[in-house]
């Protein structure tokens, strides 16, 4: 009888409002979310990828602890500076406006206060996490108000970022033209570009493969992509698993929608790396666990 147990980590948990799907908890350290909606995360200046702590003492991810003044240039934010998890982005500034303009309200989750949004429950929750200043990293206005990063900047107005604001009993919450080397919270949302993966095993599709019994010694592991249009350059689709002696390539299924692979007794770590159409990127990873359990039985005399 052979065991085999999937953990696929396809996303996070998140919120639609108005057609956006937002994060439920702020960016942490660099490409993760905080544990908790209402934990702060960390701070981050406009187009960087430098988290800054949103609590006294100030440190930095980078682990080099000097506020720095900086204003990064351009008027959009890098890809490869993106502190938010794969597959997530910061927002525009006509999503902060969405979200704006729908139902909010001032409250406090477990202590700590900050607007509730949304109608339905469960609603979006963003901690009033308070800013640094720009001068010196000074932080303010902690359980006050805060200033969520959009990805926009008004080259028009000041060359400055738009930002959600929120205030503690006050009845204005919205668009709001911030600084870009103040440190601020970023509240992500989920890439527009989504695919779906359907996993089988011994040709038998599965929803959960988190508990599934073959009889099979070898299980015969299928993933299929669905609905994506790849990018046309070669490798815009890349399977790896880690056999254990580190990441490799399984260049059979390159570019191809499909991968298959017979597997034994193993913890597999697996990333599928997709390259869409209109140049962005994303990628899903996992472990794929096979145990085989042997069973013997014992003669018996009467």
């Amino acid at each position: 009888m052979c065991l085999l147990f999937l953990f696929f980590s396809t996303g996070y948990a998140q919120i639609t409002i108005n057609g956006v799907c937002w994060a439920t908890s702020n960016v942490d350290m660099p490409g993760t979310f905080a544990a908790n909606p209402e934990n702060a995360g960390m701070f981050y200046q406009w187009g960087s990828n430098v988290g800054w702590s949103s609590s006294n003492p100030l440190t930095a991810s980078d682990g080099i602890n000097i506020w720095r003044n900086l204003s990064e240039t351009g008027d959009v934010w890098l890809p490869e500076k993106n502190p938010c998890p794969i597959g997530w982005r910061l927002p525009t500034r006509g999503e902060i406006e969405s979200l704006a303009l729908t139902y909010n309200y001032w409250g406090n989750l477990n202590g700590v206060g900050g607007s509730f949004w949304g109608t339905d429950e469960p609603r979006l929750f963003m901690p009033a996490t308070g800013t640094r200043g720009h001068g010196d990293g000074t932080l303010y206005y902690v359980g006050e108000m805060a200033f969520y990063l959009s990805s926009t900047i008004d080259i028009n107005n000041h060359d400055v970022p738009f930002t959600l604001w929120i205030q503690q009993n006050f009845s204005a919450t919205g668009c709001f033209l911030g600084t870009r080397s103040a440190g601020s919270p970023i509240r992500c949302v989920a890439d527009q570009n989504e695919f779906d993966v359907a996993f089988y095993a011994n040709d038998v599709h599965h929803e959960d493969l988190t508990d599934t019994t073959f009889c099979n010694k070898n299980v015969n592991f299928r993933a299929e992509i669905e609905g994506i249009q790849l990018h046309p350059d070669e490798g815009s689709l890349k399977w790896f698993i880690d056999y254990g002696s580190g990441e490799v390539e399984e260049d059979s299924a390159r570019d191809q929608k499909q991968w298959s692979k017979p597997f034994e007794n193993g913890i597999y770590p697996v990333r599928i790396l997709v390259r869409f159409e209109n140049n962005e990127t994303t990628s899903i990873s996992g472990i794929l666990k096979i145990q085989a359990l042997g069973i013997k039985i014992r003669n018996v005399r009467y």
